[in-house]
């Protein structure tokens, strides 16, 4: 049923956007003495049943939602409770923002733990080494086998 350009405008500035798993975990904890169907979050959440099958199937994975007969529930265990709170809150940290006056390396400690964060290139295997590859192998189509397809 289409709104008017009004309603979502409105909308649109007053209602905060979740992923279709953070609107699950909200939904659940919300009720966390309730168990509800696909189609129950669904509706509550105002998504697609399929995309919310596939977000319930992936917490369930996770160890983040229980699932039994026709049923969904957020989990009971403590420690998988704590890790998704810690997730939850990185999550919302991150999705505070941040303006261009702040930024995301403020001293050189905090630059060397990024650094030594980074991801390290397999043995024998640098830096200088992966550009001098990049240059020898340019990705402008030239090296692609034929496939016989034309």
């Amino acid at each position: 049923m289409p709104i008017s350009r009004d309603e979502f405008d409105a909308s649109e500035a007053s209602e905060t956007e979740y992923s279709t798993a953070e609107a699950i975990i909200k939904h659940l904890a919300d009720h966390d003495d309730l168990a509800f169907t696909r189609q129950e979050i669904a509706d509550a959440i105002d998504r697609n049943p399929n995309t919310v099958s596939t977000n319930l199937s992936r917490l369930k994975n996770r160890g983040f939602v229980e699932h039994r007969g026709n049923y969904w529930a957020l989990t009971e265990d403590e420690e998988k409770l704590e890790e998704l709170a810690e997730k939850v809150g990185t999550l919302q940290s991150a999705k505070a923002g941040f303006d261009d006056e702040t930024p995301f390396i403020e001293d050189e400690e905090e630059a060397e733990e990024w650094a030594d964060a980074a991801a390290e290139y397999p043995e024998g295997q640098n830096t200088e080494q992966s550009a001098a590859s990049a240059r020898e192998y340019p990705d402008d189509g030239s090296n692609r086998s034929n496939t016989g397809r034309t």
